[in-house]
């Protein structure tokens, strides 16, 4: 699955380098050469959703004492993840700003 670059309009970013994507650390496309990045909040989210997913369906599998229901939830929840990364939107970002941005993940991160 390759996702669209918002500069050049090319399916050129693979499914791999959006998900790791972020301020600090954008992907780059190989067609024009600038970068991308996945906001916070909507990967903190998508994480966040799978995570509960996961768990609910461990209740769910443990409360009715049945490991198809459960390995079936966890099938739909990561069906569910991989949709929901499929459509994702990708937003354009200055190298300068990526710079800044990794810079300033680094400081607090040694704070």
């Amino acid at each position: 699955m390759r996702h669209t670059c918002p500069h050049c309009r090319q399916p050129s970013l693979p499914g791999r380098s959006v998900r790791g994507s972020s301020r600090g650390a954008p992907c780059t496309c190989p067609h024009c050469a600038r970068l991308s990045h996945v906001l916070a909040s909507t990967s903190g989210g998508i994480v966040g959703l799978t995570v509960f997913g996961l768990v609910l369906a461990i209740v769910a599998g443990t409360v009715w004492s049945s490991v198809v229901l459960a390995a079936g939830l966890v099938l739909l929840v990561a069906c569910v993840n991989r949709l929901m990364w499929r459509r994702v939107e990708l937003w354009p970002i200055s190298r300068e700003a990526a710079r800044r941005s990794a810079r300033v993940s680094l400081l607090a991160f040694l704070r």
